[in-house]
């Protein structure tokens, strides 16, 4: 199976470099809580156009397409109005890409986590099916009683497990010169919200 080169990092948390000269500009981190996106495909080699990849929005194809989606969804692409990787996405972009995703769609909710030593927003995205996220504040309650399981008897923690579903945290660029993961982070979290395959049905819930 071939892992999206989208998903570049999946790390923990932590607080980066915080650059001079606007670098931290592409200090933004998204979570994506719930969901993970991979790409479905082939290791195999037989076919050489099958085996070619190309980045940056330069091949004939998608890097990561898993099939429909819903059009009330915009793209970045579309939102940009460039593809995603011929330029860098500035700031102040995907702040608001992701507030047009949290407006448009009721798998997304979008908080601000603090600011960088230059004072631009911070933010993370929890992205999962409408009806986790009708939940959301229930689930987080239960992941807070789950952090520290000395607190809860046997049987309780093995409840918490079997009926919580997967939390995936996804970080991208934690360095000020790291724009790679910043454009990933977009087209991630568009096809999360926007897909409409099976594929990405499975993910969400």
């Amino acid at each position: 199976m071939l892992v999206s080169a989208l998903a570049e990092r999946i790390i923990p948390f932590v607080h980066g470099d915080h650059s001079p000269g606007g670098k931290d500009s592409s200090m933004f981190r998204c979570v994506v809580v719930l969901g993970l996106l991979l790409a479905a495909g082939s290791s195999g080699v037989a076919n050489p156009e099958a085996s070619s990849v190309h980045f940056f929005g330069r091949g004939p194809q998608p890097l990561v397409d898993l099939g429909s989606v819903d059009p009330g969804v915009p793209s970045p692409e579309a939102w940009l109005g460039f593809p995603l990787g011929e330029r860098p996405v500035r700031h102040a972009q995907v702040i608001q890409y992701f507030r047009l995703l949290d407006s448009v769609s009721d798998r997304v909710a979008v908080f601000s986590m603090g600011a960088t030593y230059e004072g631009r927003e911070l933010i993370y995205a929890v992205i999962s099916s409408p009806e986790r996220m009708a939940k959301l504040d229930l689930l987080r309650a239960d992941l807070r009683s789950l952090r520290d399981p000395r607190a809860l008897s046997s049987s309780q923690t093995d409840e918490l497990v079997k009926r919580l579903p997967a939390s995936v945290w996804l970080a991208y660029s934690i360095h000020g010169d790291e724009i790679s993961g910043v454009d990933a982070a977009l087209g991630v979290a568009y096809r999360l919200a926007a897909g409409t395959d099976s594929v990405t049905a499975h993910l969400l819930n």
